[in-house]
């Protein structure tokens, strides 16, 4: 599971967040019958969310983007925290 959609032989840079990917095959939301429900709905308030605060904090950038903090987990892959300033 913690390789989920950081195969690089399906996916190009996995490891870098790149807005403008296409939509492919990624496992976020499941797949077949048990596909979520909500998904929909996630990517629409992710969308409006992310939208949102670039509009109103249009000098956002990250302090440190190439050496981003991540969580030592082994099961979901996620940043312990990510400093930005504005």
């Amino acid at each position: 599971m913690a390789a989920a959609n950081r195969d690089p032989r399906r996916f190009d840079d996995p490891d870098r967040f790149l807005i403008t990917r296409p939509p492919g095959k990624n496992l976020a939301f499941g797949h077949g019958i048990h596909f979520c429900l909500g998904a929909q709905l996630a990517r629409i308030e992710a969308e409006i969310a992310i939208s949102s605060l670039l509009r109103r904090l249009p000098d956002l950038r990250l302090d440190d983007a190439e050496n981003p903090e991540w969580r030592p987990t082994f099961v979901l892959r996620g940043l312990k925290r990510l400093p930005a300033s504005w």
